[in-house]
């Protein structure tokens, strides 16, 4: 799925898309995503994404504030 911002496309791949669709019968929604690439798109408001940085899976849970921004910008693989 493609939603369209104003001036650029957020790509959503079809495994996740199909995730959130379900994501108003739950109360905690969690989705595990090993792709660091993707942007968070405001599909995803109220979410927990769990997101591999190459050891484990780091919980990120999904508000306004970090709408457009990469997985790879929240989650640091290096400490």
């Amino acid at each position: 799925m493609i939603i369209y911002n104003t001036w650029k496309k957020i790509f959503l791949p079809r495994s996740i898309y199909r995730k959130l669709k379900y994501k108003h019968l739950y109360n905690r929604f969690v989705i595990r995503n090993y792709n660091r690439n993707l942007k968070i798109s405001s599909l995803m408001r109220g979410c927990i994404v769990k997101v591999h940085n190459g050891k484990r899976f780091i919980p990120v849970i999904i508000n306004s504030i970090k709408f457009n921004l990469k997985y790879r910008d929240i989650i640091k693989t290096h400490i």
